[in-house]
């Protein structure tokens, strides 16, 4: 895995994204989220944010937004191992998380 570049395109506060938010903030529940790269393996730099560009462009929130046969789950099922071991690690923590003073996903008096 590898950091992905900032985006400016407001994936988070999507109206699915962020109504889960606030509503897992009533109780108190942290949201993580895990965020796919552009790179990809066995492909040239830049390919991925090709395909993310090109898809968004043309199919994103379309009639034409649908799965394809040609699309490759390998990193996918990679995300979410990852995801799980995450969770499991963090829901075996003695003490669990807390929001950072300040952070507008805390959960409000």
């Amino acid at each position: 895995m590898v950091a992905r570049r900032p985006s400016l395109s407001g994936w988070l506060y999507t109206s699915t994204r962020f109504a889960a938010a606030k509503a897992l903030r009533t109780r108190g529940q942290h949201w993580l989220q895990q965020a796919a790269s552009i790179d990809y393996a066995g492909r040239p730099q830049g390919w991925g944010e090709e395909q993310f560009r090109a898809y968004n462009t043309a199919h994103y929130h379309q009639p034409s937004d649908e799965m394809r046969d040609t699309w490759d789950y390998r990193g996918m099922i990679q995300e979410a191992e990852i995801a799980l071991a995450i969770g499991r690690r963090i829901a075996d923590m003695p003490e669990k998380p807390k929001f950072n003073p300040g952070d507008e996903f805390a959960r409000k008096p």
